[in-house]
């Protein structure tokens, strides 16, 4: 008997266990793969009603749960992966959170722009030197 649950989509073994299905359908297993069809697809129904259950619950509450910034949610996945000793993922969080609190300097974007029209005669000789100069 095959166990459809371990079988992942599009596998090659999949394909080869229904292969394997079509050669064992038989008038006589008819009724057993019926019966098993019946229980699959029940099971499928009664998981999409759990599913429209916790959306419907989801937009009730939505409105309650606390305003969290992307900031905040990265410094809870830190501490939970810290709690669970799991060192990796702390670190990718905190480089994470490193971006918020300390952004790169090049992605600021800095523009010099010195208007030859609006500078006095002076500044203008000092610009003039420094040009020289370098």
């Amino acid at each position: 008997m095959t166990d459809f649950k371990s079988v992942k989509r599009g596998s090659f073994a999949n394909k080869a266990r229904l292969e394997e299905t079509r050669n064992n359908f038989t008038k006589e297993n008819a009724g057993e793969m019926q019966a098993r069809g019946t229980v699959v697809r029940l099971e499928n129904k009664v998981r999409r009603e759990k599913l429209i259950q916790a959306g419907k619950d989801f937009l009730l509450i939505k409105d309650q749960l606390p305003k969290l910034q992307a900031i905040d949610v990265i410094h809870m996945a830190m501490v939970s992966a810290l709690e669970k000793e799991n060192f990796e993922d702390a670190a990718r969080y905190a480089s994470m959170m490193a971006e918020y609190q300390t952004p790169k300097l090049a992605r600021v974007e800095t523009t010099n722009i010195n208007l030859v029209q609006d500078m006095t005669d002076e500044e203008l000789r000092v610009l003039v030197g420094d040009v020289a100069a370098a």
